[in-house]
């Protein structure tokens, strides 16, 4: 890639920082605890780090990667104005990526990532809830709308992280919905395809929670899982308890017709 060549040539080491959640790049920047650090020296040589954060916000993270002097900042969501603020700071971005963190290496060391991707970039309202479990985060979302949550730790469960229960207001029978919460070891395509076969049965409807990047929404539209954006909930967009009858669901109910009358769109 030219710019890495270009850096080379002055003899520059080059660091690449990757947001990480498990071995996927993390779906928000705000939100990552953990950054993998790349070193890239003119000798081709190369070694790899990891830091820890866990404050909240992205100025912090901010930060940590000026200290560090971090030249490229690889991540999926981010705050436009984060965004600005990093690359004023000389910080390279790209955004919008999903996928392994060693793909995401390798696509861009091999130029396969588009230099301008700022139509990616998070709007400032549009920023995921800052906390560092996106699991924890969803099932505190749940429970707070009445649910019953319970983790799902069965290894033939995967990739589900959360069951959720909650009783009809129609008929009174329960409701049961599978959760994963995005960013596992697959690539997202086929974390969302192994998402709705193993919720075919057993689960009234599934839910996948990560930004709305176009390529999740056509998976998940495709499967028929409702796609969770977190972004939505700080926007205040969040559907409001008189506005739909089991928030935050919007999807249609498997075997409860008459409760799939009353949501609004009932559409993924």
């Amino acid at each position: 890639m030219e710019e890495k060549n270009s850096n080379k040539e002055r003899g520059k080491v080059v660091r690449i920082a990757i947001t990480c959640f498990g071995e996927e790049v993390a779906p928000c920047f705000a939100a990552t605890r953990r950054f993998r650090i790349w070193e890239l020296g003119s000798d081709d040589r190369i070694k790899s780090s990891e830091l820890i954060h866990d404050q909240s916000g992205g100025l912090s993270r901010i930060r940590l990667l000026k200290q560090s002097g971090v030249d490229v900042l690889i991540c999926n969501g981010i705050e436009g104005q984060v965004r600005q603020l990093l690359e004023a700071s000389g910080c390279h971005v790209v955004d919008g990526v999903i996928g392994s963190v060693t793909d995401a290496l390798y696509c861009y060391l091999t130029g396969k990532f588009s230099v301008d991707t700022a139509d990616n970039s998070v709007g400032t309202n549009q920023l995921q809830p800052h906390t560092a479990d996106l699991v924890e985060w969803t099932r505190e979302l749940f429970i707070s709308l009445g649910w019953t949550v319970e983790k799902v730790t069965e290894p033939e469960a995967f990739p589900i992280d959360l069951e959720a229960v909650i009783a009809c207001p129609v008929c009174g029978k329960p409701v049961r919905v599978a959760i994963c919460c995005g960013a596992h070891i697959y690539r997202v395509e086929s974390e969302i395809r192994e998402f709705s076969h193993i919720t075919t049965r057993g689960y009234n409807a599934s839910v996948y929670v990560h930004h709305a990047l176009k390529e999740i929404v056509d998976r998940c539209h495709d499967y028929e899982i409702e796609l969770l954006d977190p972004a939505s909930f700080t926007a205040s967009t969040l559907g409001r308890p008189d506005q739909i009858q089991l928030p935050p669901l919007r999807c249609r109910i498997k075997d409860h017709d008459k409760i799939n009358i009353g949501q609004p769109g009932n559409q993924l």
